[in-house]
């Protein structure tokens, strides 16, 4: 499989992100977050070939929305186990992939990277990051992974009551992408969720890593 094509990463609130390369869609993270303020519908997405879940809470995994969007396409999804078993209780089935693995989803090459999620006061999901097409990284809910450095984009939680920036902006430092694109944003006001890219802009891009900013349903090819 060849990956010397743009792949076109779209973003549609918070954590959720659209991939597409060579005519396919591959879906990430459809939380009620994306929803809540009616900006957008389950459907504004269109139909996509794959879905990829990092964890089960609904920020990140909203089941309404999934129904709403495999009416549009049957697609297959593509998540962990803990996941995997709570879709199967709604009806619908996903394939279990284990972390350290690489499947193919559509045109796609994914790896499963082992990202335990955030601190938080209760009892913390199962968390999976996802690499494709050894291009983007998404982490879900977690700064604690390791991958290659020098991706061409990391998608970098911002804003979650289990971070703070400033470990954010080390993470990246750390991992050395060319670009991050600031997500997990949907927990702050507007006005804040401008300013945390042109914060991040001013602590990386002396690293040399750029910061791109994307709004509902803007896209950029890496």
């Amino acid at each position: 499989m060849r990956y010397d094509n743009y792949m076109t990463i779209r973003k549609y609130l918070h954590s959720c992100l659209v991939v597409e390369e060579a005519g396919k869609r591959l879906l990430i993270d459809p939380g009620d977050f994306c929803f809540i303020e009616g900006l957008i519908k389950p459907e504004d997405i269109g139909p996509v070939d794959g879905i990829l879940i990092t964890h089960k809470h609904a920020d990140h995994c909203d089941v309404d929305a999934l129904r709403r969007i495999l009416a549009l396409r049957t697609a297959p999804i593509y998540t962990n186990a803990e996941v995997a078993a709570v879709l199967a209780v709604e009806g619908l089935a996903a394939t279990v992939v284990k972390e350290g693995t690489t499947f193919e989803v559509a045109n796609f090459q994914v790896e499963a990277v082992h990202a335990p999620h955030g601190q938080i006061p209760a009892v913390a999901p199962d968390n999976t990051g996802y690499l494709i097409n050894k291009k983007l990284f998404h982490p879900g809910d977690s700064l604690d992974f390791s991958i290659p450095e020098g991706i061409e984009l990391l998608a970098l939680p911002v804003a979650a009551p289990w971070l703070r920036i400033v470990d954010s902006l080390e993470k990246a430092k750390g991992v050395k992408p060319k670009a991050v694109l600031p997500i997990h944003d949907a927990f702050v006001k507007d006005f804040m969720r401008h300013k945390l890219p042109r914060l991040c802009q001013t602590i990386l891009e002396p690293e040399g890593i750029a910061v791109h900013t994307l709004e509902l349903g803007e896209s950029l090819d890496i």
